[in-house]
């Protein structure tokens, strides 16, 4: 695969997924701290402590249900970007490999090129 290719995708994750998934859990803290400032009101001045229980009871659930959604898609996204980025390094490590047997191949052509006697002219 191009490496050109591999970065690229891995810019598109980052910047679609990974990012959109952090401002989702950012706008998760938000709402988590509305929702306790929502609570503590109701239990505050509601008469019926148990139905404001049982109704804050569901709706953290149903926020932390979301975080977690959230957590999970974003560790997901991570090791999908370390993976790409991993397939990237071995890509270049190969490279460099070639490369470097190129290199060694250059370099004993030369050195038998020294051992040849050269015939002398009488």
């Amino acid at each position: 695969m191009d490496p050109t290719l591999m970065f690229d995708e891995a810019e598109q994750l980052y910047n679609d997924e990974v990012l959109n998934t952090r401002r989702d859990l950012q706008e998760n803290s938000i709402h988590l701290e509305q929702l306790a400032q929502y609570c503590e009101q109701s239990f505050l001045t509601n008469c019926d402590q148990q139905a404001v229980f049982d109704q804050s009871k569901e709706c953290v659930v149903q926020s932390l249900a979301s975080v977690t959604h959230n957590l999970t898609k974003l560790s997901t996204n991570l090791f999908q970007l370390l993976d790409t980025h991993e397939h990237r390094l071995e890509n270049l490590s190969h490279q460099l490999f070639c490369i470097e047997q190129s290199f060694e191949n250059v370099g004993e052509i030369q050195s038998k090129k020294k051992k040849v006697p050269t015939a002398t002219l009488r």
